[in-house]
């Protein structure tokens, strides 16, 4: 889980910066909403098959 871990704060050093500068309540949706998409993908990747 450290490639996970290691992703998240790259995400959200990113990210901050840009909401901090530019608050912007859609851009800020739409980013939360990609990152919840690709954490949904890396868990179902990571996860063997049942």
């Amino acid at each position: 889980m450290a490639v996970f871990k290691g992703v998240m704060t790259v995400a959200s050093d990113g990210i901050m910066p840009i909401i901090s500068s530019k608050p912007n309540t859609l851009l800020l949706l739409i980013i939360i909403a990609i990152i919840i998409a690709i954490i949904i993908a890396m868990i179902i990747g990571f996860m063997p098959p049942a």
